[in-house]
């Protein structure tokens, strides 16, 4: 109420001058609202009209009805008939007829009929109650044709009827008969094929999404740190380091994957024996590993440097002579094992993936080996040079850089886009980012940090949120084009979406771990990685296992629905079965993915239960 004495609202309430305001603005709130849900409406042209349209609704029940039985079980079935006589032309006054067998009476009016397309009405009493048939017509003769006219239903009393339409016939004098057929199952003989085709692809649902849940785990742990905002705050080093780190990744990583190659293709073209392959191959592996720990111990750096490169030449060496009779073994027992053959298909698979992923995934380790590297020489480099010294080393490094980066920028858009002049299009813009570089160079201040680490950090979060907001649906279909139709699609599309995810839930966590560790271990003066290892990975442990299997339960239902797309697993049989009116069989598909959807949901929330 308002406050006569001194002029003012009571707590909390409008001033009357501004009641009107409020008034409106409530009005035109409400009219925004109403069209906006009007034209929604219509954009989205709702029609109450389709679902009251009788065939409409009878075409749904009808499906509706499907669904409610599932194809689960074959059944054995029995079958009687009993047959009635029809004339064709009638030769006599129109009127109906019985016949009977046993405790069956059936009833045909008329009994006969002038032209093809006439209705006749069929009844009958005495046979078994609720039970289906049908009614064929057989024409006179030796040669028999059947045609079926209708289908029928008795009652809980046994009794049915059913109208026919004369099929187009040859008018004769012989009598034409109409069979009475009813069937009924009796017992089940085992389960359908709708049954065991689910069975069967819904373990492969189960598998594929335990396939990419598993190798997008693995991949999307590493790129968790990297997406961490407190892990990457605080990294910075001056350009001249960030620039020699950029130049040291794709020189390293070129001539390891050209050695790595090198050496795969001369054991590759020794051909030996499987057996000796492997005799040899595990001597070598020993010898490295020796010479690898003697270089831990080595005082000297350069010979500890040269022994660990010729250990890791060793066991990669061996390493191809190992792939080599790893496929020759695994083709081998493949044929052996009878059944359990899949062993061998496994061991073969992962010998040829080693054998074509080592070559790429080493030189790709060694290049950010030598990228961390190159990053600390030329921070070591710019604090120790004075600063003008370090201003032309920052100079320098930073047009090398780069023009490098801008390079392998341009390298692949011409592999995306096939520009017709690649040289324009990658050289001048490298030598234009060059001459930015000195320039970049020369007016920033040499013993500067670059905040490199939040740049990487926006950079990896940017790509994982375009990735994860690309459903998996559109990726399968672009890995269905590549690698084909199946499940392998499948697993691909869900790893790439299950990495982008699993990225950002993972590096949620370790931003929400608790500072004290990290600031203890980094108060020892620890390095990143041994930080990551004994003050961030002990916290995040029980959280990144709860996210896999909740992942793994995200993925089965995603794998239903790439299906779809041509991703394998039960969604596509799941479509096929929709596409060809199958009701009763896609029944049984979306029950037991229901099945499988709620176990694995109750087994995960039970181990997170635990693990939380």
């Amino acid at each position: 109420m308002f406050d006569q004495n001194n002029n003012r609202s009571p707590k909390g309430a409008q001033p009357p001058e501004q009641r009107p305001m409020r008034s409106l603005s409530f009005i035109l709130g409400f009219i925004a609202i109403f069209l906006v849900y009007s034209f929604a409406t219509q954009a989205t042209e709702v029609n109450l009209e389709e679902p009251l349209d009788e065939k409409r609704q009878e075409t749904a029940l009808r499906a509706l009805r499907a669904l409610a039985r599932p194809d689960f079980f074959t059944y054995h079935e029995e079958t009687r008939s009993m047959d009635i006589t029809i004339r064709m032309p009638c030769g006599e006054e129109l009127k109906g007829s019985q016949t009977s067998k046993g405790d069956r009476l059936a009833t045909i009016a008329p009994n006969c009929a002038s032209t093809t397309q006439e209705v006749i009405l069929i009844s009958g009493t005495g046979f078994r109650p609720n039970t289906s048939g049908i009614l064929r017509w057989y024409p006179p003769g030796e040669i028999v044709t059947t045609r079926a006219l209708s289908t029928f239903r008795t009652d809980a009393d046994g009794n049915f009827e059913a109208e026919v339409t004369m099929p187009d016939i040859r008018e004769t004098e012989d009598p034409q008969r109409i069979e009475i057929e009813e069937k009924w199952q009796t017992g089940i003989s085992g389960l359908s094929e709708a049954s065991l085709t689910t069975l069967d692809k819904i373990t492969e649902t189960i598998l594929l999404a335990l396939l990419a849940t598993t190798v997008g785990t693995i991949l999307s742990i590493p790129i968790s740190f990297v997406a961490a905002r407190n892990l990457m705050i605080t990294i910075g080093s001056p350009l001249g380091s960030v620039m020699s780190g950029i130049i040291a990744l794709p020189i390293t990583f070129y001539i390891t994957r050209f050695v790595m190659r090198w050496l795969f293709s001369i054991t590759a073209g020794l051909g030996l024996p499987p057996l000796v392959a492997f005799v040899i191959g595990v001597v070598i592996i020993a010898g490295g590993v020796y010479l690898l720990r003697s270089a831990a111990d080595d005082q000297n750096a350069v010979s500890a440097y040269s022994k660990t490169a010729v250990s890791l030449l060793l066991i990669f060496a061996a390493t191809s002579l190992l792939t080599d009779f790893g496929a020759t073994a695994g083709m081998w027992l493949e044929e052996a094992l009878g059944i359990f053959g899949f062993v061998g298909s496994f061991l073969t698979l992962v010998s040829e993936f080693v054998a074509l992923a080592t070559p790429t995934l080493v030189a790709f380790f060694v290049g950010l080996v030598a990228m961390s590297l190159g990053s600390r020489y030329g921070q070591e480099a710019v604090i120790k040079l004075s600063e003008s010294g370090a201003r032309g080393f920052t100079m320098a490094v930073t047009a090398v850089g780069s023009g490098i980066l801008v390079y392998g920028i341009a390298r692949f858009l011409n592999w995306l886009y096939q520009f017709d002049d690649v040289f324009g299009a990658t050289v001048y813009p490298a030598l234009g980012a060059a001459l930015v570089g000195v320039i970049l160079g020369a007016v920033y201040h040499p013993k500067r940090p670059v905040p490199i680490g939040s740049i990487i950090y926006a950079i990896v979060r940017g790509i994982l949120n375009i990735i994860r907001s690309i459903e998996p649906l559109v990726y399968v279909i672009i890995f269905a084009v590549w690698v084909g139709i199946g499940p392998f699609a499948g697993v691909l599309a869900l790893t790439l979406h299950t990495v982008a995810a699993l990225g950002k839930l993972f590096s949620e966590q370790v931003e929400n771990i608790s500072e004290g560790p990290l600031e203890a271990i980094t108060a020892t003066g620890a390095n990143r990685i041994q930080t990551i290892v004994f003050a961030v990975i002990p916290q995040i442990i029980p959280p990144y296992i709860a996210f896999t299997l909740y992942r793994w339960d995200i993925n089965v239902r995603m794998s239903t629905i790439i299906g779809f797309g041509g991703g394998g697993g039960i969604g596509f049989v799941l479509a096929q079965a929709i596409n060809l009116l199958q009701y009763r069989q896609a029944s049984v598909m979306m029950i037991a993915i229901a099945v499988v959807v709620g176990l694995l949901d109750y087994i995960s929330s039970r181990v997170r239960a635990r693990i939380l």
